[in-house]
């Protein structure tokens, strides 16, 4: 028997005993590939280039985009919402960093990787429950609470 058969049958079987947990290409599981994706994006900021696809992700984790889609609804994700995720959080950080102050919104969503400050917005809205200004007034002003969650 082939070494490439031992590990296919091995794979075969891992897969029938923790099903969703191993990605049969690579056997590697989903946790691995999450983790793996998650400190590339973050080492590297891919997230902050507003074209960047499932596949470039997948290229860069090792992987490709069939198994990137299927670690990702696991966790109940899909790609734009996780991606997104980064940028919300880097352009938060933006927001609240003195040598930011001046720029305008719209530079901000377009360096932390969004198409358009509206769709900053979008997403800002759907996590925080505030609009880039208002997250940036509460943020600014000494007497509203902090947004921080």
């Amino acid at each position: 028997m082939l070494a490439r058969d031992i590990l296919t049958k091995l794979l075969e079987k891992l897969k029938r005993k923790h099903p969703g947990k191993v990605c049969f290409h690579r056997g590697i599981s989903n946790e691995e590939l999450f983790d793996r994706m998650e400190r590339t994006l973050t080492r590297k900021r891919l997230y902050l280039d507003n074209k960047l696809s499932i596949k470039d992700v997948a290229r860069e984790a090792a992987s490709n985009r069939t198994y990137v889609t299927r670690v990702l609804s696991a966790k109940g994700l899909n790609f734009k919402s996780y991606i997104n995720s980064f940028r919300i959080q880097y352009a938060i950080e933006l927001m609240g960093n003195d040598e930011s102050r001046n720029l305008k919104v719209g530079d901000i969503a377009e360096r932390s990787g969004f198409a358009s400050e509206r769709a900053m917005n979008y997403y800002l809205v759907k996590t925080m429950g505030v609009t880039a200004c208002m997250f940036r007034k509460r943020r600014l002003s000494p007497n509203v609470k902090d947004y921080d969650r």
